[in-house]
């Protein structure tokens, strides 16, 4: 689909300096899409962005590196080779505890978003995503994940 990619027809010229919600060294992101080039601009986006990056090209490597690697989000390509990403998505929201998921898809479709949405994933993005935007999921989902993790007694207080 992407010949060749223009990092900034992808994600802009953004600088994602507001996705990390706390001090000290940025998360680790997965990068899983069966688009190469797409990976490749976007690991070294991020990489540039001072974070540490794995990457995967179908569903099944993706549960492997999750198991190697901890990561604390994911985005999470819709259409993959061997293991699609609604199947991934649903195998790694059955752990606990689990990584955000960004499901990222070319495809424009409410109820898929919605069914994305309701199995767990934090968002649902559509190629090709604006740098704004994915800013702003990510920072969410980071958010969302470190408000979730915090004890009980301690959510009243943010």
């Amino acid at each position: 689909m992407f010949e060749q990619i223009d990092l900034r027809n992808v994600v802009g010229e953004a600088r994602f300096a507001n996705i990390s919600t706390e001090a000290g060294p940025k998360p680790l992101i997965l990068i899983a899409d069966d688009e190469k080039d797409l990976v490749n601009a976007l690991e070294e986006f991020f990489e540039k962005s001072g974070y540490a990056v794995a990457t995967a090209y179908n569903g099944v490597e993706s549960i492997e590196k999750i198991n190697r690697e901890k990561p604390r989000l994911i985005l999470l390509d819709l259409m993959m080779p061997v293991m699609g990403g609604m199947e991934t998505l649903r195998q790694i929201v059955s752990r606990q505890p689990h990584p955000e998921v960004i499901l990222i898809s070319a495809l424009v479709d409410a109820e898929v978003a919605k069914l994305a949405l309701r199995s767990g994933a934090c968002d649902y993005l559509v190629k090709p995503f604006n740098a704004d935007v994915l800013d702003q999921s990510i920072a969410a989902c980071l958010a969302v994940a470190d408000y979730r993790n915090r004890p009980w007694w301690k959510r009243w207080k943010a």
